[in-house]
């Protein structure tokens, strides 16, 4: 499992700078429906955490209740990027690098 793009070892011997272009490339020619569902998670996110908010509406910022949504929604945000960079990502990736024989 990889926590970072900068960890794939297809990419380990290149400069920050060279691994953020080849990952951007890749995304943009072999990513596919990626924005949409990026867009879709961090929506999801949102209107999931204004949901639950509106329903423990009588906590105030200091009870633990009303900070449960933001660490939950928090938490399936990160767990999605997670999948993401293992993923399509991680695919695209391999795909970019195996065209071009870099």
């Amino acid at each position: 499992m990889y926590w970072s793009i900068h960890r794939y070892p297809s990419l380990a011997h290149r400069s920050r700078k060279e691994r953020a272009a080849i990952v951007q490339s890749a995304v943009r020619e072999h990513g596919g429906w990626y924005r949409k569902r990026l867009l879709v998670a961090f929506a999801f996110v949102a209107v999931g955490t204004m949901s639950i908010h509106r329903v423990i509406r009588g906590a105030s910022l200091l009870e633990w209740r009303a900070w449960v949504a933001p660490v939950v929604m928090g938490a399936l945000l990160y767990g999605y990027l997670l999948w993401e960079i293992n993923g399509a990502i991680h695919t695209a990736v391999k795909k970019y690098l195996a065209g071009r024989n870099l």
